[in-house]
């Protein structure tokens, strides 16, 4: 019996080589050649989600501090984009639009929390299952693996769900 050989494209990033990271041009550049995308996610101080991978504003946009001090109000108008060696202006993006583009496309969704809060994890595991019929479309990465699955167990007591039950397709 002959493996399956077909390997499964991941766009890290989106295409970050053609278009800054995590901006919703890059994702989109993706769609064509990914079969899914990888995101970082950071919280922000009102509670929105945005696809951004350092802790801090200054490697990739025009402005300085901590992401996790930003408001989205006060993230619009700057510029994440210019940094890149494709030199366009690109604003940050929203994990939300960043879903909505996953949905339309058929596109599965690596999701790494860089701000591992279990108000994080239970925010995106409601986006994502609101968005997505099949479970195994979203793949949630952490570092810290013992937050994860306490976060995991203590959604689904939430939902009424046995936390140590194995939820599968």
């Amino acid at each position: 019996m002959a493996a399956n050989l077909n390997p499964v494209v991941i766009a890290h990033r989106g295409a970050s080589y053609r278009f800054p990271e995590h901006t919703l041009k890059a994702y989109q550049s993706a769609v064509i050649d990914a079969d899914g995308f990888e995101c970082d996610v950071r919280l922000l101080r009102d509670g929105n989600i945005i696809c951004w991978h350092d802790a801090t504003l200054n490697r990739t946009s025009n402005a300085r501090g901590l992401v996790a001090n930003q408001t989205w109000e006060k993230l619009q108008g700057i510029d994440a984009g210019s940094w890149h060696r494709s030199k366009t202006f690109q604003p940050p993006l929203m994990f939300n639009d960043l879903l909505e583009l996953a949905k339309q496309n058929g596109k599965s969704i690596s999701i790494e929390t860089k701000h591992p809060v279990p108000s994080v994890e239970t925010s995106l595991t409601d986006m994502t299952s609101l968005r997505y019929q099949n479970p195994l479309s979203a793949v949630y990465q952490e570092f810290d693996g013992t937050q994860l699955l306490a976060d995991i167990k203590e959604f689904k007591k939430s939902r009424g769900l046995d936390p140590d039950s194995v939820i599968s397709n």
